[in-house]
Order: structure tokens, then sequence, then C-alpha cells
């Protein structure tokens, strides 16, 4: 089993690859892992997270933005830079779920919920942490109120629990049960950067401090940065993930360096999903 996360974000890097060894093969078997996922999307335009490796068939029937999806939307709004074929896909997944997940201001809060890749009924109504990159990849391709709007759920959970939960409820306003720990992932402070750069809204700087002190009060041990076990006692656990510093940390550090030349470089470039500058 792999899944479409994977399979569908190798085409920055392996691209990069293939400009600078002169070897085609990465960027041609990058891109055809991306393609492999795409053309496999059901009828109404939606894809699933697990893809079964022998069969090509999806393992399970779930579809969201979050876990085993994500960047694969990513990749192919970032990737266009190559080719409008992938800004085509970017355009036609972003309507598919805007049509089939997103729940907007007809409820209490603009949000996605988790669907049926076949026919988009609702299959559950929690969201994780990593679907808080979403609002930054609005940001992104212009679709800034739309992205407002979603972050402003994410920083609701955070300002309540001081940090994201692996898993919300939605429609309980609870923790989904064992998955309370928050592991210092990049995605909401990666979206509050993003949004306060189109906006120049100061309230993102508030965003990120509310973010960058609870950091600094719960997670700062003599040894590094921990993850929290449980948000809601601050029991922290004995890892510091790699992602914390390659992009929270950046992040972070970027929404306040307002004179970076990566703030000012007038010249084209986008992040990796790892937070590489390409």
């Amino acid at each position: 089993e792999t899944c479409s996360a994977g399979a569908g974000s190798l085409v920055l890097e392996f691209t990069v690859l293939s400009r600078l060894t002169g070897d085609g093969r990465y960027e041609e078997l990058a891109k055809r892992a991306f393609w492999a996922v795409w053309a496999r999307r059901s009828d109404i335009g939606l894809i699933g997270s697990g893809i079964d490796a022998e069969s090509g068939r999806w393992v399970h029937s779930y579809t969201g933005i979050g876990a085993g999806i994500d960047s694969f939307f990513e990749y192919a709004f970032k990737s266009y830079h190559s080719a409008d074929a992938f800004l085509k896909v970017w355009e036609k997944s972003h309507a598919s779920i805007k049509r089939h997940l997103y729940r907007g201001e007809g409820h209490q809060h603009p949000h996605l919920i988790q669907g049926d890749i076949f026919t988009g009924a609702t299959r559950a109504f929690w969201i994780d942490s990593l679907s808080a990159f979403y609002p930054g990849l609005l940001t992104l391709a212009g679709e800034v109120d739309e992205a407002i709007g979603i972050h402003l759920l994410t920083t609701a959970v955070w300002t309540r629990f001081s940090g994201l939960p692996e898993r919300w409820n939605v429609a309980t306003g609870d923790i989904e049960q064992g998955l309370s720990w928050y592991g210092g992932r990049p995605e909401f402070v990666e979206s509050t950067y993003y949004l306060y750069r189109a906006t120049k809204d100061p309230w993102y700087l508030h965003v990120g401090e509310m973010v960058l002190r609870d950091l600094k009060r719960r997670c700062w041990t003599k040894c590094g940065w921990a993850g929290i076990q449980d948000v809601r006692n601050g029991e922290l656990n004995d890892r510091m993930e790699s992602f914390f510093l390659g992009e929270t940390a950046k992040y972070m550090f970027l929404l306040y360096d307002f004179d970076h030349p990566l703030n000012k470089l007038d010249q084209p470039f986008v992040f990796s999903t790892e937070g590489h500058p390409l």
C-alpha cells in the first residue's frame, strides 16, 4: 500500500534533480507516479488516501485533505511551473473538494469534512492537524477568503488546547480518542505565514505569537523541543521530530523576519512540502 501524498509529492524535487544531473529519468518517474494517482480519481473528481500498489485500487473509500492526501494537492499547484496540466489538476481538485467536502458559511465554522471518494457523502466530521496546511495552499492559489475562514477554526482549536491535537471532531467538539498528541507539526504555522504575507493583517502576527509562546512554555526542554503527548494535560513525549526545526521553526522565523531574502526575493520560487525553497 502507498498513499496519494507519497506518490504525488515527488515532482518538484525530482525535477530539480533531473535538471542538475541531466538525467531525465528522475523527473519522468516522479511525474508518472503523480499521473497514476490522478488517473484513479473518482467520477466526481476526488482521490483517496491509500492505493494498493499491486492492484492499483483504492484501499478504502475515505477521502479528505489531510493525512495520506495533503501534499498531492500542494504539488499539483506548485508544479504547474513545468506544465499547465498540473494547474488544471489543482483547479479540478479544488472544485471537487469545495463541492463535496467544504462546509462554508451555512455552518457554524467553515471547515472540510471526511467524505466518500465515489459519492461525496459525509463519512466523518474530524479534522486532523495535517489539514492545517490547506489555508496556506489556498492563499498561494489566490483563494484568500476561503483560506481565512478555514484558518479561523484551526486557530480556535489551538487557542483552546495550546496545541493542535492530531484529530479533533467538529461535530462533538472533542478530541478523537487516542489522538490527543501534537508532535510540533508545521502546517498551522505555515498557513499563518502565507496568510500574513498575502494580507499583511497584523492579526496573523498575534496568532504566530500565541503559537510561539505556547511552544516555548510547553515544549522546550534542556535537550531540545519535545512533542506533546496529550495537549490536554501537557504530558511530553521523548521525541523531537525533524520537521520541527526544518519547517515549524523556519516558517515561524520567516513570519517575523520581514527583511529576510526569501521574503523580499523578486524571483519565483516555492517551498517543497518539507519546507525547502526551490
